[in-house]
């Protein structure tokens, strides 16, 4: 190949390439396909650089740094999208989209709907804004919610929780012993706490039990819901419970207040 012929080759590539770009409708049916196999690194592939991502949080997600800790709390809930192009203006797609979620379904919400817009740009998404179906909403609305103030208290469940306001909590085998300095004959366990209206995050202060494998560092994480339709228990589903019994057993059963 002269050197003629190749610099025509080159500049076909060129060509071919540019006009190749995705579709913006191709590129949201693969966000829904990388997210469905929780693959990181194609969907993020697929945003801008300083893409934008507007959802149901308060704070929009900006940048793929902030992009990737949005997708990555998806796929923990092993979220499920289902998509279907409602219409494509230029650059501009707006999308059906039915999901489910783990968090949801434990408030008896099997599957949500909701309209997706996003703007692709050279093939890479540069906006994405979602909102909520009216028909989700109602649903989310009537969701028996657990609210952070309802946690604060004295649980049992064969063994009693104290959950403070400050976001400390100690667990011990009895009520007189959440009010006994910490010793020998009442050890206990202590905590901290935090809490998204949905999942509740606990580390201990410090390593208890003779011989134990748990650690200060180790985290339980566990999704919190009224038990049934008995307002006054609550139910702990285990997320990531490296240590359920240094955690008060959170799994054990459906834990009932004795103090608010």
């Amino acid at each position: 190949m002269n050197e003629k012929l190749l610099y025509i080759f080159l500049c076909l590539l060129v060509l071919l390439s540019s006009g190749c770009t995705a579709k913006p409708e191709d590129v949201m049916y693969k966000l829904a396909e990388f997210t469905n196999t929780k693959d990181l690194e194609a969907a993020l592939e697929l945003f801008d650089n300083e893409a934008v991502v507007t959802s149901v949080s308060p704070e929009p997600f900006s940048g793929k740094a902030e992009i990737q800790t949005w997708l990555e709390g998806m796929f923990a809930d092993n979220f499920h999208l289902e998509t279907e192009i409602a219409e494509v203006n230029g650059n501009v797609v707006i999308g059906n989209d039915t999901m489910s979620m783990d968090s949801m379904k434990f408030y008896g919400i099997d599957t949500m709907t909701g309209i997706s817009e996003i703007t692709v740009v050279g093939g890479k998404i540069t906006t994405l804004n979602f909102s909520w179906s009216e028909e989700t909403l109602i649903d989310l609305q009537g969701a028996p919610f657990v609210a952070r103030e309802d946690l604060i208290g004295i649980w049992t469940v064969g063994t009693y929780m104290q959950i403070n306001e400050d976001g400390t909590l100690r667990v011990a085998g009895k009520t007189a012993d959440l009010d006994l300095p910490v010793s020998e004959d009442h050890p206990g366990s202590f905590e901290e706490w935090s809490y998204d209206g949905m999942v509740m995050t606990m580390r201990a202060i410090e390593a208890i039990g003779e011989g134990t494998s748990c650690t200060p560092v180790q985290v339980g994480v566990y999704f919190v819901r009224w038990a049934g339709d008995d307002q006054d228990r609550l139910k702990f589903e285990p997320i990531d419970d490296p240590c359920g019994s240094r955690y008060g057993g959170m799994q054990w059963g459906n834990w009932k207040s004795i103090s608010p």
